[in-house]
């Protein structure tokens, strides 16, 4: 349950203190990655860039992108339970969104499970449109979605 005082939250640069938070929800999220402190780092280091919502509980959420030459590639994005349908995601995504017109890209990817019906219409809203729709050996039908950016 949310705390009345707890109600408030911000997006920021991951840190190094955010790594532990942000592996458990990795990993809880996203088990099949099996996260650790040394592919976290491996993927910070081969340009993924992460931005953690932070609330006086600490961090509720994260999300993990890559920007390439031309586009940009939202690897991640997880929210705590207790913090799913209060603005947390949007507040992730604006920020990637945000990140990747900062950087110049023309456009953001992204792959989802085709049963992940509320993260596709979230990510509808913000303009990204399914593009390709193929069988993954783990995961059943995912969506290739992509959004282009205004230059």
């Amino acid at each position: 349950m949310l705390q009345n005082s707890c109600k408030m939250f911000n997006v920021r640069k991951m840190e190094e203190r955010d790594e532990d938070a942000v592996i458990a929800l990795l990993n809880q999220s996203f088990p099949h990655v099996g996260m650790t402190h040394e592919k976290l780092k491996r993927r910070i280091k081969n340009g993924a860039r992460f931005f953690v919502a932070e609330s006086c509980e600490g961090v509720i959420g994260f999300v993990e992108m890559r920007i390439g030459r031309y586009a940009s590639y939202l690897r991640g994005i997880s929210v705590k339970e207790e913090w799913r349908k209060k603005g947390v995601g949007t507040a992730l995504l604006k920020r990637a969104i945000a990140e990747a017109k900062t950087s110049g890209v023309k456009c953001v990817w992204l792959k989802v499970r085709a049963a992940n019906i509320d993260a596709i219409r979230v990510y509808s809203r913000f303009g990204f449109f399914i593009r390709k729709e193929q069988e993954h050996r783990k995961f059943g039908r995912i969506y290739i979605m992509k959004k282009k950016l205004e230059t």
